[in-house]
């Protein structure tokens, strides 16, 4: 984890050439900020977010297989995912029910605890349903 001013990045956390992070957001382990993003609340591990207020889009996929994550801890983070990212359902109820996931793997665990523990919050995409 590394603090640069402000602003904490933790590990393989890959930050795309001229965007911008405000002071106190926390850009989680493995996840990618876009080219030109404008971060102004928290990005979750293992996500990518992008645009003005920069919201998330994905999970980063290709970075988990880059970094060797198993299948079904991949598959587990992309259940994870749609539950919090992709459902209209308010975020306090996603999260809990993300905690049978969080039981089994301790990926979609640190996702959770990274989210419970948000000062900011995230921003989710505006009409990110799933397909």
């Amino acid at each position: 984890m590394a603090r640069r001013g402000h602003v904490t990045d933790e590990a393989h956390a890959v930050i795309g050439g001229h965007a911008a992070i405000a002071p106190f957001v926390r850009v989680g382990r493995g996840s990618m900020v876009a080219g030109g993003a404008m971060v102004d609340r928290d990005v979750p591990p293992d996500c990518i977010v992008r645009g003005d207020r920069a919201a998330v889009v994905s999970l980063n996929v290709v970075g988990l297989r880059r970094r060797g994550v198993p299948a079904r801890s991949i598959a587990a983070l992309r259940a994870a995912f749609a539950l919090l990212f992709r459902s209209a359902r308010p975020f306090s109820e996603a999260l809990r029910a993300c905690a049978p996931l969080a039981r089994r793997d301790r990926r979609v665990r640190r996702l959770v605890a990274f989210l419970r523990r948000s000062r900011v919050g995230v921003r989710r995409a505006a009409g990110n349903r799933l397909r």
